[in-house]
């Protein structure tokens, strides 16, 4: 596998030809980990960790999505530096590929969580680095 971590720059994205996608904002997840950890690397692992956690979203719509991409704000512009696919399986050999209620006393209610793997290298390497156009703010996740 050859799969890109966030290291350079690459076009916007051509959002027509996307299959149906959610972006989720990482950036407070990322800032607070070099807040505590500077001079490390970010892991595709701590992208995924952080992508798969708590959210405020409309799982109906959440759970169409094929893929969801891991978003970084930098300049004003969403910057892609994950992609992945809901896991087919969670933990207990069932079915973990939907989104759910997170039953955390850490998190506030309403918030769902969803397990996820890396998209294939292909997939990864084609989304990665680059930015998704500015869209209107009714449609986007918090």
């Amino acid at each position: 596998m050859a799969y890109i971590l966030p290291s350079f720059d690459r076009d916007y994205l051509n959002t027509d030809s996307m299959p149906c996608t959610l972006a989720l904002n990482i950036s407070v997840s990322i800032n607070q980990y070099f807040e505590k950890r500077p001079g490390q690397q970010l892991t595709i692992a701590h992208i995924m960790a952080f992508t798969q956690r708590s959210w405020v979203l409309a799982p109906k719509e959440a759970n169409s999505a094929e893929l969801i991409l891991a978003v970084y704000i930098t300049d004003h512009k969403r910057k892609v530096v994950g992609v992945f696919t809901r896991s087919r399986i969670d933990s207990n050999g069932k079915g973990g590929d939907k989104f759910q209620t997170i039953a955390n006393e850490d998190d506030e209610p309403g918030r769902y969580g969803v397990l996820l793997q890396p998209a294939d290298e292909a997939t990864w390497n084609r989304y990665v680095n680059a930015y998704l156009p500015d869209t209107k703010m009714e449609n986007q996740t918090p």
